[in-house]
């Protein structure tokens, strides 16, 4: 097996290993809808979610209150 095969292989795995909360997060969104620029129920279980897996965020990305960069820094040296 390639390094392709072997990175598609992991990251179906850890997608599966999430799926639950990835459902539960995209029915919450769905359940309650939001008018554009004001998604801020949706920012915050998106951002509160993030945050709990370790990303680092930046919030109002863009002069926005509900935009946001998410960053997620790699265990690779470089």
């Amino acid at each position: 097996m390639d390094t392709a095969e072997r990175l598609k292989e992991k990251l179906q795995d850890n997608v599966s290993s999430i799926e639950d909360k990835i459902v539960e997060t995209a029915k919450y969104i769905h359940d309650n809808p939001e008018i554009g620029y004001e998604e801020h129920k949706a920012c915050e279980i998106l951002a509160s979610e993030l945050e709990k897996n370790g990303f680092k965020l930046t919030r109002g990305v863009a002069g926005l209150p509900t935009a946001f960069k998410a960053v997620l820094k790699g265990k690779a040296k470089m």
